[in-house]
């Protein structure tokens, strides 16, 4: 097969689902830290060894152990997503460190991180964002955090459609970097 799934595969007629092999590779990750998420009757409730987010009572953004330079990070990502606005993006992005893509929290493949912002710029383009929140900020090791989100668009036709986003930030040479990016949707 000359094509893999994409990492906006989940949202349906926003852009292609698939992108050609020939600009991705396997390697995956030494460790792997994004969650599977779980599903209960076929609709998303969240990820493993996580609360229910709806049945939170504070925010990622009330946990004051949160390091400031993630606080910080999280807001660019939302920022990003909310607005389009690729160059938020770009900050969580190292050109020398490579992008780990998963679905549904099973490994695909790895990218260039400057070909994630490509298909990432591409997508932002083609959607049209209602919500994007990160809903979960979890400590997974020293210097590795767990971010999920929550990215609510309006598809083709004019409603509503929700796709669930999980991201590793890793310290890498000093600042928070986008390491591996999970997609699941709000529904099986």
């Amino acid at each position: 097969m000359n094509v893999v799934i994409s990492p906006y595969h989940f949202y349906v007629g926003v852009v292609p689902s698939y992108i050609y092999r020939q600009h991705v590779y396997v390697r995956p990750p030494r460790v792997v830290y994004i969650e599977v998420p779980i599903y209960v009757d076929g609709y998303y409730r969240g990820y493993r060894d996580s609360d229910y987010y709806l049945n939170r009572t504070t925010w990622w953004s009330d946990d004051r152990s949160i390091e400031a330079g993630v606080r910080n990070a999280v807001e660019d990502l939302e920022d990003a997503f909310r607005y389009s606005d690729i160059t938020r993006l770009t900050q969580l992005a190292d050109p020398t460190t490579d992008i780990a893509i998963f679905t549904q929290g099973r490994y695909q493949y790895s990218v260039r991180s400057n070909d994630y912002l490509d298909m990432t710029r591409d997508f932002m383009v083609n959607s049209d964002t209602v919500r994007f929140d990160v809903f979960n900020v979890r400590r997974r090791s020293n210097g590795v955090y767990n971010l999920s989100a929550k990215h609510v668009y309006r598809d083709r036709e004019g409603g509503t459609s929700a796709v669930y986003l999980s991201f590793v930030l890793e310290r890498v040479r000093g600042y928070w970097t986008i390491t591996q990016v999970d997609t699941a949707p709000d529904r099986l």
